[in-house]
């Protein structure tokens, strides 16, 4: 979402192209599709529109009709099968084709198949958006040594023009020291739980998560500086998750999902009682008294 606010475009409006289909990738794209749902400015979006938006390749290839009939393709990824007329060549579908085809917006991997994003693949992808275009490339797997593209790579061969993060921590690259972002729930996950504790919600919804998602996203540096990472420091990080709490909290009200008086609250007390909440990590100090002791 931040590299979108970046690229001054709309969710609904991306190409994902998602090598890996296991059950990291399958997640990735059912929480972009949710999102795309939840904040499409056009309210008539189906879920069928919305999941015609990616396109999942995994060691056979890009799941299509054709791999389904082999019997090749599992039984919850049936809802992203692409229709065999919808790609030109029913031969050749592996992730170099599907990116010509496809010219994504957003090259996401979770494969563990290191070296994957080929100089060919990137090439393929920032000439698809054209010479001004700017790639969202998000090498997801870890450790390091498992990474699609190297985030120097993937600056080099699209001219410094990809936005990129990643799964593991990367120095910045090129002679800007583009800050990487490493994609870790840190930045998140406590922020989802406390929101969700405080709001007295029954369960956390998928809007309430994607809620959170969203103030994420409005925080990132990259916003303001275009060399900055598409994710805020970890240094930031209880602030950060103060912020998705209170986003969390907000959607829970705005959707009924919140429990007793919370309904109540306005946005100053929301962030009041998310303060009085966070805990921190400080200790008195302690003096020996020898008298004490006795």
């Amino acid at each position: 979402m931040a590299a979108i606010g970046v690229t001054k475009t709309r969710l609904e409006d991306q190409r994902f192209v998602i090598y890996g289909a296991g059950s990291a990738g399958l997640g990735i794209a059912r929480q972009l599709r949710d999102a795309i749902l939840s904040t499409s400015d056009n309210q008539q979006i189906t879920g069928e529109e919305a999941n015609s938006r990616f396109w999942l390749v995994d060691k056979h290839g890009l799941i299509k009709e054709s791999i389904v009939a082999s019997g090749q393709v599992r039984q919850d990824l049936m809802e992203f099968v692409r229709k065999e007329e919808s790609f030109q060549s029913s031969d050749e579908s592996g992730l170099l084709e599907v990116v010509k085809q496809v010219k994504p917006t957003v090259l996401i991997g979770c494969s563990t198949h290191a070296g994957a994003f080929t100089q060919e693949v990137v090439e393929a992808m920032q000439e698809g958006l054209g010479e001004q275009g700017r790639p969202i490339i998000f090498p997801l797997s870890n450790p390091s040594r498992l990474v699609e593209v190297t985030p120097e790579d993937a600056y080099r061969w699209t001219k410094g023009r990809a936005l990129i993060a990643t799964g593991s921590p990367f120095d910045p690259v090129g002679e800007e020291k583009y800050e990487i972002a490493e994609c870790n729930n840190a930045l998140i996950y406590p922020g989802l739980g406390l929101g969700s504790i405080i709001s007295q919600s029954k369960s956390l919804t998928d809007t309430m998560i994607i809620a959170g998602a969203q103030r994420l996203a409005a925080l990132a540096p990259s916003l303001k500086d275009p060399t900055a990472a598409l994710l805020p420091d970890f240094a930031d990080a209880p602030e950060v998750n103060l912020e998705v709490a209170v986003a969390v909290i907000e959607q829970a009200i705005k959707e009924g999902s919140a429990g007793g008086s919370v309904n109540g609250w306005s946005e100053e007390e929301i962030r009041d009682r998310v303060r009085e909440k966070v805990w921190k990590p400080v200790y008195g100090t302690y003096v020996y008294d020898e008298a004490g002791m006795e």
